[in-house]
């Protein structure tokens, strides 16, 4: 069912909400602007607000402390209540890590080797570190990395999944 509805005013002096279906299912605004984030945002009660946890608390009720609004479609876009779920933060984190949702430039320490935007070393190059008898000094200069790197890729600090299997 692909349609374009109002569902209305949100603030006395706001703009009427205008959305559009998909044939995904998922649920877009487009009478708002999105934030840098991707996310619709309107006026609620005075103050901005993003569209979806809105329409989330006035489906489902409020949102509870320490708790977040999850998108199972994972698009930030959406606004369709049957594409949204409570979580923790932490699930919140578990779904961008389990989604690949971070790249370069994006840190995210629960991302680990190679899939991690702020890598330097590839995971052929921890297996030569962690496998030489060569001083950590030495390895930091011929690798670009700190002594400290160095030092804890050795002892598993860092790169224990790659390290764990030699």
């Amino acid at each position: 069912m692909n349609g374009i509805y109002s569902i209305g005013k949100f603030s006395k002096n706001g703009k009427e909400v205008v959305l559009q279906e998909q044939d995904n299912g998922c649920i877009f605004c487009i009478s708002h602007a999105k934030d840098q984030d991707g996310y619709t945002r309107i006026s609620y009660n005075g103050k901005p607000e993003r569209l979806f946890r809105v329409l989330y608390e006035k489906n489902f009720g409020e949102i509870p402390k320490n708790m977040v609004v999850r998108h199972k479609c994972d698009n930030p876009s959406c606004c369709n209540v049957n594409h949204l779920e409570i979580g923790t933060y932490l699930d919140n984190i578990q779904d961008k890590i389990d989604r690949k949702r971070t790249g370069k430039g994006k840190p995210n320490l629960k991302i680990k080797g190679e899939n991690n935007g702020q890598h330097r070393l590839t995971e052929k190059q921890v297996k030569e570190i962690f496998l030489s008898k060569d001083t950590c000094r030495n390895l930091a200069k011929k690798y670009n990395v700190s002594n400290v790197t160095i030092s804890n890729i050795k002892n598993k600090k860092y790169w224990k999944d790659v390290t764990d299997l030699l």
